[in-house]
């Protein structure tokens, strides 16, 4: 889908004035910022219902765990206790999971072949491949996990503010209420509602990864 954007911005961004700051009007700039926006749109619509669902289910359902790494299933006896529902929701975040693990590799890779690659990019890609790797693999944590992509809520609103702000004046009133819209989002799904999962994984530790290794419960609770 990148290369596909890419290929076609001479069509979709035909209407769109450059920018004045000539970075931003790379074709590769622009298409991350794109499937940026469709990415995010896509996680946090599975990941923000599933995180109101699953804060108001039991023990049980919040940090379940599976060793069935395809579909992360738990088994007939674990569901039958569960709820088909709740393991439906438990799944829904996993798939999930493998979606934004798999961007996250595939976005490191544009950043470093096109040169929009920063140290802090590539840092904050490679402790967020390691939590997903961890989540994912060992189909664990999803309360957890679905609070870490929840926080994909306010990417659309930071992309959307980063492509339109050097567009002129047209844009300016959309630019501001997506920068509003972001810092908010930003403060409630990143700062709050993480720091919440981030301090009650410590709290509770090992007794909610009993499938993790320990090295990798580090690696979780360090990325």
């Amino acid at each position: 889908m990148f290369y596909a954007l890419v290929a076609t911005q001479h069509r979709w961004l035909a209407q769109v004035p450059e920018s004045t700051k000539s970075h931003e009007n790379d074709r590769y700039y622009i298409a991350r910022n794109v499937i940026g926006i469709i990415h995010a749109v896509v996680i946090s619509a599975i990941t923000v219902p599933a995180f109101f669902v699953l804060a108001g289910a039991s023990e049980d359902v919040k940090f379940a765990w599976s060793s069935d790494v395809g579909t992360c299933r738990p088994p007939p006896a674990v569901v039958a206790e569960l709820g088909e529902f709740h393991s439906f929701v438990d799944r829904a975040v996993a798939f999930a999971g493998l979606l934004f693990t798999t961007f996250t590799v595939g976005d490191l890779l544009w950043l470093l072949i096109h040169g929009l690659a920063t140290a802090d990019f590539v840092v904050h890609h490679l402790a967020f491949l390691a939590a997903g790797l961890v989540l994912r693999l060992h189909c664990s944590l999803p309360y957890n996990a679905s609070m870490l992509l929840a926080m994909e809520v306010s990417t659309p609103f930071l992309n959307y503010m980063l492509f339109f702000r050097h567009r002129g004046a047209a844009y300016k009133a959309k630019v501001n209420v997506a920068g509003v819209a972001f810092v908010l989002l930003y403060v409630v799904f990143r700062l709050g509602i993480n720091t919440y999962g981030a301090v009650m994984l410590v709290m509770r530790g090992r007794s909610v990864m009993p499938g993790v290794p320990e090295w990798q419960g580090g690696v979780l609770l360090a990325a």
